[in-house]
């Protein structure tokens, strides 16, 4: 038996790379109106389209194989490729004799004879139903993970509005009645150790209120815009805030009430622990993402000894929040001031 030459090897390793890759290759000769004929095929092309192995089909036989929806396109990216505007390179579906469809790549080089007309194609034909099906699989799962994160967020305001209609109506009720009653009896009688007690309830009160407003102020749905802008209306005072808010894109309900949250948890820290009086609230939305950033020019804190200090809980929320949505969180502190910034992707 006669060992195969070099060469023999190597076409036959790139016969296996062909096939197992999914790529034939083809050739053809342009005639004067630009339709191509006797067209070669190679055998992977013979199998992707799902012809017949002694089957010598033309260039009429592989355009009826195109998916009828697909042809004008084909003949349009095929005649422009032709005259030299774009590329021989494009996608297209092909339905096989059995009818099962499959996506392909299409790419050839046009060779033109001396006056620049083309004369000949040699391309090849690239089967990717796999990937396209995988792609297609990938981006049905991303769909229904954001269909349920964003029920799973409207859920979860369902229940912060439950919450507080119940203080509301319960600890606040309850408490402004004990104010009343303390109140009452201080002034008939304005015992100092009441005064302090009655100093208690209002400070509650005053507390829980804060919490109402908080959990009422980031809905998942509604004005975005008027809602950031009224947040940061309600820390101005002894803080000097600006803003610059730019929403020009509709945002996403599952993205809104995380906007709300990383504004609302930003400026609150500056209030409470920043010693600042400059603060900078911008919310910005752009292609692809939405931008949230809170500066201030406080004393900062120690980014180190965070999770061990009380009152930060809220960070670690906020950057569970962040991460439910694929959005990334970074938390800069230092002498000159403090720095939130959120990037929340928008598609």
């Amino acid at each position: 038996m006669t060992e195969p030459s070099p060469q023999q090897r190597l076409l036959a390793r790139l016969r296996t790379a062909r096939r197992v890759a999914g790529i034939g290759s083809w050739e053809g000769v342009v005639d004067q109106q630009r339709r191509t004929h006797a067209l070669e095929w190679s055998p992977e092309v013979l199998d992707i389209v799902g012809w017949a192995p002694a089957q010598e089909p033309t260039f009429a036989d592989f355009v009826a194989r195109i998916h009828p929806d697909d042809r004008p396109m084909f003949f349009e990216a095929r005649d422009a490729a032709l005259a030299g505007t774009r590329p021989y390179r494009f996608d297209l579906r092909l339905v096989r004799p059995d009818g099962e469809v499959r996506h392909i790549h299409l790419a050839a080089e046009v060779h033109r004879d001396a006056d620049g007309a083309p004369e000949r194609l040699v391309g090849v034909i690239q089967d990717r139903t796999e990937e396209v099906e995988s792609l297609r699989s990938v981006r049905a799962a991303e769909a229904t993970r954001r269909l349920l994160l964003e029920r799973l967020l409207d859920a979860a305001d369902r229940e912060r509005e439950r919450l507080a209609r119940r203080l509301e109506t319960g600890a606040v009720a309850q408490l402004r009645g004990v104010e009343a009653t303390m109140a009452e009896a201080i002034g008939a009688g304005d015992p100092a150790e009441w005064r302090e007690a009655l100093d208690s309830v209002r400070r509650s009160i005053a507390s829980i209120v804060g919490v109402l407003s908080a959990m009422s102020a980031a809905p998942s749905a509604g004005d975005l815009s008027t809602v950031v802008t009224d947040l940061v209306a309600d820390a101005a005072g002894d803080l000097d805030v600006r803003a610059d808010i730019h929403l020009p894109h509709a945002v996403a309900p599952a993205l809104r009430p995380v906007v709300v949250r990383l504004v609302q948890e930003g400026l609150q820290n500056t209030r409470k622990h920043a010693g600042a009086t400059i603060a900078e609230v911008a919310v910005r939305a752009e292609a692809g993402s939405v931008q949230v950033r809170v500066a201030d020019d406080g004393r900062g804190f120690d980014l180190a000894a965070l999770h061990h200090q009380r009152g930060h809980f809220g960070i670690a929320s906020l950057r569970d929040d962040v991460a439910a949505v694929g959005g990334e969180l970074e938390l800069r502190s230092g002498p000159d001031g403090t720095v939130l910034e959120a990037r929340l992707p928008h598609r």
